[in-house]
């Protein structure tokens, strides 16, 4: 994005002194022309150049140019076979006659818009809203690779960058800036690489075909970013004061997250809402479109995006909340998306999901905070089932399963245990194995637990103040029960 507004400001100054400036990038596509009412010429388009004051030319094979203002409307029909002759064909089409050739390059626009991305980025992390999985991210870019080419033919670079959140609502966004924000919420539900790759291709198409910046120029009004951002702020204060609350208490999973969650999802919609990435129907159907075809080209199944249509349905039935990936007011519904692409069966890839046990298990924390348990459960099954569980997916279905009182004792010890056999070093573990002897009215077992909790908590915190009130509470339930 940096090396292309540094082009664009370069272009401005250049056609500002009537330099003699000219931008050439390779199309090399055949299309078919209109000429007059019925008749068609097959042409062939080697190149479109930028030429000083922002005119854009068709140039064919005889070097011979074509201005775009005149011209362009003709050109109905252009020949792909490669997924970056697809975004070719689309950005020559669509990009430069709607965008580029009316509005011109709109450089303090697109400036702004990347400061909000940025700025919205920023705000995700030092809040603690990301979640970091190397692998997971190596694993989309790897993706996003296949659908995307280094640099599109009006210019701009293609540096996605991928941020993964905490968030467990149902959504992913792309910014102006190549920002990729995917909530954990997301990547729980979808079950296979072809959908994610359909989610991917879906929200790179409204990238490409610049959808948000056609939006805010649309835009009746918009807030100075001062004002905006200032407004964003005063909601952070009271969440930075949960997660340290947090921090400072016995180990309960979803306590921090869930507030830091709401705010991802709160900040997250203004954000979208400023950028113009509330679309409408035709952006929408394009989209799909657009994903479509690529994976189509890329030996995917091309109905991959009414799986992930069909998975949020299914959600969206089962919790009541409407996923922001496919409802804002303007969006086409979706069940008419989904009659649009056609039926589907869908299928699971247990190595798939196994790369997402971080997303899965963020999920499941918010789950069990708003005390959603038997969801908290399930979907920590998810990684427990793959073995691909860490402590924390543990102790979110023993703490569930002890609010519910529905599992059999001897069941959940076995899930304690197992889970400390795994994971011997982890005290939250062991806190979680003392609450199952105590609800089994194992009072002895506990006690011994408990004791040795005490034990080994002094020799890795010189402080333990905060956690000694519980173990004192323990070992006067224990005593007493043993006593009776």
């Amino acid at each position: 994005m940096k090396r292309y507004a540094i082009f664009v400001l370069l272009f401005l100054v250049n056609c500002a002194v009537y330099a003699t400036y000219t931008k050439r990038y390779d199309i090399n596509l055949k299309c078919e022309v209109l000429k007059g009412n019925t008749m068609y010429e097959s042409i062939y388009i080697k190149s479109i150049e930028l030429s000083e004051g922002g005119r854009y030319f068709l140039v064919n094979e005889n070097d011979n140019k074509i201005l775009l203002e005149d011209n362009f409307g003709k050109l109905v029909y252009i020949k792909y076979n490669t997924v970056e002759e697809l975004w070719k064909a689309t950005i020559l089409k669509t990009v430069i006659p709607e965008i580029w050739v009316k509005r011109g390059p709109q450089l303090e626009l697109r400036k702004e818009m990347e400061l909000d991305a940025i700025d919205y980025i920023q705000t995700i992390k030092k809040n603690n809203l990301e979640i970091k999985d190397p692998l997971l991210e190596n694993y989309i870019y790897s993706l996003v690779k296949k659908i995307l080419p280094e640099e599109l033919v009006d210019g701009r670079t293609t540096d996605i960058n991928i941020v993964i959140t905490k968030d467990d609502s149902r959504n992913v966004a792309i910014f102006p800036n190549g920002t990729m924000v995917i909530n954990a919420g997301m990547l729980s539900m979808i079950k296979t690489e072809e959908e994610l790759m359909a989610v991917l291709a879906h929200e790179i198409a409204h990238y490409v075909l610049e959808h948000n910046v056609d939006n805010v120029n649309k835009a009746i009004t918009r807030k100075k970013r001062a004002e905006f951002w200032s407004a964003v702020a005063t909601g952070l204060t009271a969440v930075g004061e949960v997660a340290l609350a947090a921090k400072n208490t016995n180990y309960i999973p979803g306590l921090a997250t869930m507030s830091m969650a709401a705010l991802s999802s709160a900040v997250g919609n203004a954000v979208v809402d400023r950028l113009g990435m509330k679309y409408n129907h035709e952006q929408e159907y394009e989209a799909d479109d657009m994903s479509r075809e690529v994976l189509r080209l890329l030996g995917y199944d091309s109905n991959a995006m009414s799986k992930v249509l069909e998975r949020l349905r299914l959600a969206d039935n089962k919790d009541g909340v409407r996923s922001e990936f496919v409802t804002s007011y303007t969006h086409p519904s979706l069940m008419e998306r989904i009659n649009a692409e056609g039926k589907v069966t869908l299928s699971y890839d247990n190595e798939f999901e196994s790369m997402m046990s971080l997303p899965i298990k963020s999920v499941a924390e918010v789950k069990y905070a708003n005390k959603h348990f038997r969801e908290a459960i399930a979907i920590v099954d998810i990684n427990i089932n793959n073995k691909v569980a860490i402590p924390e997916d543990y102790i979110i279905k023993i703490n569930s399963s002890l609010a519910l009182y529905n599992e059999q004792g001897e069941d959940l010890l076995k899930i304690a245990e197992e889970a400390r056999g795994l994971y011997p070093e982890s005290m939250a573990l062991m806190e979680s194995e003392i609450k199952v002897h105590i609800y089994m009215k194992n009072y002895v077992k506990a006690l011994s637990l408990i004791d040795e909790y005490e034990k080994q908590l002094r020799l890795i915190m010189s402080d333990i103040s905060n956690e000694i009130q519980w173990i004192r509470a323990v070992r006067r339930r224990c005593e007493k029960n043993i006593q009776k």
